[in-house]
């Protein structure tokens, strides 16, 4: 593997000249070989498959690439492929790739898990994502469509409030004059003192009064379609204001690096003025030189940081004013319902106030410049996950079971219904004429029986370990609320030496010990006084070629499984495919009894590669 450290600027575009694995801890440095290629604005740009769309690394930096998307993100943001990486230095543009490759499986059996899958469930591969198109500056002049979206607001800021605030008491309610029935005499009309000759009395017999009075009436189908228009503005305010936080939080943070550098180099400069003799004036100018950049950006940074807190304080002030009159009015007793066709207002005031929401969405639209929704690969931990799911599948449907609901949905859907990947909490049932097999997908279990009946689940744990891959229940056709036995399918894209030792009990053996743990909030067979229904735990993982096919340590099955293939990716046998479908009917057996009709009579014998068909 060719190391990322030393990139040798060539202006062509050369295919993998580095490679790197996936998921593999990944830090990043640009430097220089010499005082003399020094070029303080020169940086090192690294595409990746994430929102932001690069990393960037400054002369001089070093980036881990986890640490650098953040706390709350610790996904390896590239894919397999080629991405692209560029250096800016001295005016010149220098383009290169980067080969991405798996950890532990070849390129060719990841391709043909895509196939596979592909085949089965459409783009299930694929994520969706966000992207920037572009390396923006940090200048102010380079402004993103927040930006314009909230100068916006911040140079409409007065005409904004002042129309908000009118329009409750000029449009919204009315006084209307009415007459009211009173056991005493106030202000009274000619109207008032008819109806008194005709009703002196009310039906109680007490003497009444027919007073002049007001009442407030609301205009609701105008508030249906103010407060429709006022919900959509506020959810793009929010939205841009998470945008303008985050990009706060960024330029901040840059502020302070940047005010470092700087104070690093003043120093220097310090240094070098004291003493006498011995110092050349090529470097004395490039200190000098580097303090005056240093000192340019910062201010850039710190007129961005300036402006970025005063489109956040006019974003606030109309969010609030949009708040007060959605929440604190008539218009929250009022029900948002969509227009047919564009909003239609007949009073000036409220079509100033639409024109101003209309223009403010034109500036929305304009994400589309510069960003773009890219397909992307998903991680190959993921596909792995799913590629044991559909094999699972594949052998319960030999052994004689068929498809009769996928979480509430006809079963004939399955392919086209999951098109970003299975929902987690995802319910597959299938049956065959004695029993019926539930199969739930990566759902998060709770601690006591009270709360799984509550959400709806069949089953809890108070373990901290409670999200197995694959929970599969077997129930008696019949009786769906009586289960008979469990199994888990815990999925591992890693060699078996990360997951468990014979020497040693590792965080993950604990982690597949404690499955054994699952409690069923149905009734369970009498010999199951604790309720415990888990009576096999399978780790189905990937590995390496130095790893066993099979191992059993404790109560616990290590498969591993991956398919064989030739040099165009066709798949000619899975290994570990067997091995599965034995332990399947080692599960099965005790309960079902014999299945070779389901088997189609066939005899069943595992083959290991190499070995004759």
């Amino acid at each position: 593997m060719t190391p990322l450290t030393v990139f040798d600027p060539v202006p062509l575009f050369s295919q993998g000249e580095f490679i790197i694995r996936e998921n593999i801890p990944l830090t990043i440095s640009l430097m220089a070989d010499s005082a003399e290629a020094v070029e303080s604005e020169a940086y090192l740009e690294l595409e990746t498959q994430s929102e932001d769309g690069f990393v960037k690394i400054a002369l001089g930096n070093t980036v881990s690439v986890f640490d650098y998307l953040g706390e709350d993100n610790n996904e390896f943001p590239f894919r397999l492929g080629y991405t692209l990486m560029k250096l800016y230095y001295k005016g010149i543009t220098y383009n290169t790739s980067v080969e991405i490759i798996p950890i532990y499986l070849e390129g060719n059996q990841v391709q043909s898990i895509h196939n596979y899958l592909e085949k089965r469930i459409r783009t299930i591969c694929y994520d969706f994502i966000e992207q920037n198109r572009l390396v923006e500056n940090i200048d102010v002049d380079s402004l993103k469509w927040y930006h314009e979206y909230a100068r916006f607001h911040k140079t409409h800021e007065a005409e904004i409030v002042t129309l908000l605030s009118r329009v409750r008491t000029e449009h919204l309610v009315k006084l209307t004059k009415v007459i009211v029935s009173k056991p005493y005499s106030a202000t009274i009309n000619s109207k008032g003192i008819r109806m008194k000759i005709r009703k002196p009395f009310d039906i109680y017999g007490r003497e009444q009064y027919f007073n002049k009075g007001t009442v407030l009436t609301v205009d609701e189908e105008l508030g249906r379609r103010l407060k429709h228009m006022l919900l959509q503005w506020l959810s793009r305010i929010d939205y841009a204001l998470k945008k303008i936080h985050h990009e706060v939080t960024s330029v901040q943070k840059e502020c302070h690096a940047e005010e470092k550098k700087k104070n690093h180099f003043l120093i220097k400069k310090d240094d070098l003025s004291r003493r006498k003799y011995g110092v050349a004036k090529e470097y004395i100018y490039q200190i000098n030189n580097m303090v005056w950049k240093s000192s340019q950006r910062l201010e850039r940074l710190n007129k961005l940081n300036k402006n970025l807190k005063e489109w956040v304080n006019a974003l606030d002030v109309v969010k609030h004013r949009i708040l007060f009159l959605v929440l604190n009015t008539e218009l929250n007793e009022i029900q948002s319902i969509p227009p047919k066709g564009n909003y239609r207002f007949n009073n000036r005031e409220l079509k100033q106030i639409h024109r101003i929401f209309k223009q403010s969405e034109e500036l929305t639209q304009q994400r589309g410049n510069s960003t773009r929704m890219t397909l992307i690969r998903k991680p190959t931990w993921q596909i792995y996950e799913y590629y044991v799911v559909a094999t699972f599948l594949d052998l319960l449907k030999d052994t004689g079971y068929e498809f009769k609901v996928i979480a509430g949905l006809d079963a004939n859907v399955f392919s086209n219904v999951i098109e970003q990947g299975i929902p987690q909490g995802t319910e597959l049932i299938l049956e065959n004429n004695l029993h019926q097999i539930r199969l739930v997908f990566d759902e998060s279990l709770p601690p006591t029986e009270k709360l799984a009946c509550e959400v709806g689940t069949s089953c809890c744990t108070s373990s901290k370990h409670n999200c197995p891959d694959l929970r599969i229940e077997l129930y008696q056709l019949g009786e769906p609320n009586i289960c008979l036995s469990g199994m888990v399918i815990d999925v591992k894209h890693k060699k078996l030496s990360n997951i468990c030792s014979e020497d040693v009990e590792t965080e993950n053996m604990r982690q597949l010990e404690d499955y054994y743990n699952i409690k069923c909030v149905y009734p369970v067979s009498k010999y199951r006084p604790n309720k415990r229904i888990v009576d096999k735990v399978i780790c189905v993982y990937s590995g390496t070629n130095k790893d066993p096919y099979t191992l059993k340590l404790g109560d616990v099955s290590y498969i591993r499984l991956f398919p064989e293939t030739h040099q165009d990716g066709e798949i000619v046998y899975v290994a570990g495919r067997d091995e599965l479908l034995q332990e399947i009917l080692e599960w099965l057996v005790p309960h079902i009894g014999a299945i070779n009709e389901g088997l189609n009579n066939e005899p069943f014998a595992i083959k290991h590669p190499g070995e004759p068909a």
